[in-house]
C-alpha cells in the first residue's frame, strides 16, 4: 500500500465541485442533498418509548426517521471538520465557493487573492486537501455511503 498515492489533480478538483456544487441525477452523493436530508429530519423531536413493542407503530417510525436523521448530521459535521482542518486559504475557498455556492470572484475576493491567474491555482490546492482529508474522516465519521472517495487516482 502506497502511503501518499498519486492522483489526478484535475480531475479530484472537479470531483469535489460536483460534490458541493451539482445536485442531480448524475451526482447522487452531494452535499446539498445530505444537507436538505439533514434539514427535513432535524426538526423531527426525539421518539417516545414505545411500551406495546408493537411492530410499525407511529413512535417506531418517528424513531427511524430520527435515527435515519443522525448519519446526514455527522456526515455535515464530517465536511465542516474537514474544511476546517484545511490551510486558512483553502478554509475561505472552501467555505465561500463551495459550501456557500458564491461565485469564483466572490471567493477570490474573501481570500484576498490576486491576479485572475491565482485563483485558479488556489481552488485547485484547496480542493485538493479537501478531498485528502475527507478521503479519512469519511471512514472515522462513518458516513462513506452518503460522501464519495472524491481523489481521483491517476492511471
Amino acid at each position: 500500500m502506497e502511503l501518499l498515492p498519486d492522483y489526478d489533480e484535475e480531475q479530484t478538483a472537479q470531483a469535489v465541485a460536483d460534490f458541493f456544487l451539482k445536485d442531480d441525477s448524475l451526482h447522487p452523493h452531494n452535499y446539498q442533498r445530505i444537507l436538505n436530508q439533514y434539514l427535513a429530519l432535524r426538526s423531527i423531536s426525539s421518539p417516545v418509548g414505545d411500551v406495546t413493542g408493537v411492530h410499525g407503530s407511529l413512535s417506531n417510525h418517528m424513531e427511524e426517521k430520527w435515527i435515519n436523521g443522525v448519519i446526514y448530521k455527522r456526515a455535515i459535521e464530517c465536511v465542516d471538520c474537514a474544511i476546517e482542518r484545511c490551510s486558512a486559504q483553502s478554509k475561505i475557498i472552501l467555505t465561500h465557493r463551495f459550501k456557500a455556492g458564491e461565485k469564483q470572484w466572490q471567493a477570490k475576493q474573501a481570500a484576498h487573492i490576486g491576479g485572475n491567474d491565482q485563483y485558479p491555482i488556489a481552488e485547485r490546492r484547496a480542493c485538493r486537501e479537501f478531498a485528502d482529508i475527507m478521503q479519512k474522516y469519511r471512514v472515522l465519521y462513518g458516513v462513506e455511503e452518503l460522501i464519495p472517495d472524491m481523489l481521483v487516482m491517476e492511471n
